[in-house]
């Protein structure tokens, strides 16, 4: 078995294949890049025996690097405890947040005359994108699910219906298959918040130059996902938004970059956020397969 072979059988879903990776993952003396992948993997393995062969096989990485196996088998089973937390955690937010500001709505358009005009309704659309924003955050904290998924159609589902398709112009990779490994629930924080970020930021930009451009790009092991745009305001990069949290965008609370963070981080993709001579980037590269 190699390491393709290994990654599909491990997110197989027939339990069969996946005790024939995990006892694979047990023979053999993998390196510590692996233990990420394999905590994963625990982390949604649901069969007793198969989670038992992966905290072997975790057990084995981590004791190659110092670890003791009892602290091996304490670690693994609180990160998977807290993977089933978090995994839930934002579905909760949004079950029990959502009915009521839709109350509050239609109580306030029965009330008001012009509802949809109001301060009411700003107000109570802030809320709604500061409820979105905490389940948003909660759901980037998960550990990933992974599965294999189309960058290009990821993309494309990430585009809101509250901007003109016109807005949007993209250009895809030249290669036969854009698939990519990953969590796709994580890539779409990561694809949503900095398209809207990118769509905010340029629909007040006059003369129809207020388009967000996104290209892909892949190579047999890596792939690429860049964001532009035009924009009015001062340059900055990444770094300074995330240390002060903040946001220029109005009904915002700066939420988005720190979605990002935390989504790549999780998935172990690396990003950068930068604007300059009137245009922001947004660039995301990441590996195909782990």
């Amino acid at each position: 078995m190699n390491r393709d072979q290994f990654l599909a059988s491990l997110a197989s879903r027939l339990p069969s294949e996946r005790m024939l990776a995990a006892q694979w993952a047990m023979e053999n003396k993998l390196e510590p890049e692996f233990e990420r992948v394999l905590t994963e993997a625990l982390s949604r393995e649901s069969v007793p025996r198969i989670q038992n062969a992966i905290s072997l096989a975790i057990n084995a990485i981590r004791s190659a690097s110092g670890l003791h196996p009892e602290e091996t088998a304490a670690k693994a089973g609180s990160e998977s405890e807290i993977a089933g937390v978090l995994n839930e955690l934002a579905g909760m937010i949004r079950h029990e947040m959502q009915p009521a500001i839709g109350w509050v709505r239609l109580a306030a358009h029965k009330e008001l005359t012009d509802f949809q005009a109001s301060a009411t309704n700003r107000a109570i659309e802030a809320l709604r994108r500061r409820v979105d924003g905490l389940a948003n955050l909660a759901a980037a904290h998960r550990l990933p699910v992974r599965q294999i998924v189309s960058l290009s159609e990821a993309i494309t589902g990430c585009l809101s219906d509250e901007y003109p398709s016109s807005m949007f112009k993209l250009e895809g990779s030249d290669q036969p298959s854009d698939e990519i490994y990953t969590d796709r629930g994580l890539l779409d924080l990561i694809l949503a918040n900095a398209i809207q970020n990118a769509a905010d930021a340029s629909r007040d930009i006059p003369n129809g130059q207020g388009h967000v451009l996104i290209s892909t790009s892949i190579d047999g092991s890596r792939f690429w996902v860049t964001i532009s745009n035009r924009f009015s305001g001062a340059s900055f990069k990444f770094s300074s938004v995330a240390a002060s949290g903040r946001t220029s965008k109005q009904g915002h609370r700066g939420l988005g970059t720190q979605v990002i963070q935390l989504a790549a981080d999780r998935l172990g993709y690396e990003f950068e956020l930068r604007a300059a001579g009137g245009t922001a980037t947004f660039s995301l590269r990441g590996s195909r397969y782990e």
